[in-house]
């Protein structure tokens, strides 16, 4: 039987920006990286 992956995979800037808020403000952040679309190269403003 294959054994289930249950790791989180986050960006560092995300989990960062995780870190450095404070109360609720930690949440909202959670809910944003929670319900954003998938990435897709097409939408990355820094790509060269």
């Amino acid at each position: 039987m294959a054994k289930k992956d249950s790791s989180i995979k986050i960006s560092l800037t995300d989990f960062l920006d995780f870190i450095n808020r404070s109360g609720g403000t930690k949440m909202t952040k959670v809910k944003q990286v929670k319900n954003r679309a998938k990435y897709h190269p097409a939408s990355d403003f820094y790509k060269p």
